[in-house]
This record gives C-alpha cells, sequence and structure tokens, in this order.
C-alpha cells in the first residue's frame, strides 16, 4: 500500500466509525421500540368511574391514550370531513364521543354493534372526549 491508499483506507474507517456512533447517539430514540401500556375500559366502567365522588374523575387519565369498547350509536361527519363515532354502554348514561383519524375505514360498522376505539382521552364535559381516535380490531388483541 502506497500512502495515498492507506490515507483512503482511514478516512473511509473513520467515516465508518463516526456514523455508527451517530446512530446509537442521535437516533437512539427513533430505534427504541418499548411498547405503550393502554388503558382498557368499557362504557360502563368509564361511566362508573366518573360518577364516583371519591375517584378523580378520570383525570388521571386526560391527555393519555385509552382504549374503550361500547355500543356504536351514532355516526357523524363533522368538521374537515372527519367522522366522529359515538359509543353507549349498556346501563351509563355517559356517552364516549370519539374522533377519529383520518382515512379510517367506517363503511362496515353497523348501528348497535360493538366496537373499540383507541385515541387520547380529553375529558368529560357532557360526554367523554376522545381525539385521534382508531378503530380497534377486537380479534387481533384475543
Amino acid at each position: 500500500m502506497n500512502f495515498n491508499s492507506k490515507h483512503k483506507f482511514f478516512l473511509v474507517l473513520s467515516m465508518a466509525i463516526l456514523l455508527i456512533i451517530i446512530r446509537f447517539t442521535v437516533f437512539a430514540d427513533y430505534f427504541n421500540f418499548t411498547p405503550v401500556s393502554v388503558q382498557r375500559f368499557t362504557v360502563n366502567e368509564f361511566s362508573q368511574k366518573s360518577q364516583k365522588k371519591d375517584s378523580l374523575l378520570l383525570k388521571e387519565f386526560i391527555e393519555e391514550t385509552i382504549e374503550v369498547e361500547g355500543i356504536l350509536k351514532e355516526i357523524t361527519l363533522v368538521r374537515n370531513g372527519n367522522t366522529s363515532l359515538l359509543l353507549e354502554g349498556l346501563n351509563s348514561e355517559l356517552l364516549v364521543l370519539c374522533e377519529m383519524k383520518e382515512n379510517q375505514k367506517l363503511s362496515h360498522l353497523k348501528m348497535g354493534s360493538v366496537v373499540s376505539v383507541m385515541g387520547t382521552f380529553k375529558g368529560i364535559l357532557h360526554d367523554a372526549i376522545m381525539l385521534n381516535c382508531i378503530l380497534i380490531d377486537n380479534e387481533t388483541y384475543e
């Protein structure tokens, strides 16, 4: 090897080492696939938690991702062409309003069927509000 080829070899080796260091430091969070735990409720359970005087009225779940299962009461087209689902329980007065993410295929849903959605819980006004919801296929989790 002459001086030029040795120099090129060390340059390429240095670049490779630098790229490996950058991958493990700068992009460490990007490649970290830790599972997110999601709290699951039925609409009835959600309603019971919201009505207990000593509970935190679900404040601990505000801005958290949760999954809610309920009976589909209504499908509504809302602002910007998004769709919202209104879920109810068997014996609860509380309804859960789920504003769906774009491009969710909802045409197969039937009123009165049991559905599960996952989204960000925003709080309770008259109904429980969830945003950025996606439809969950229950068969995947059983």
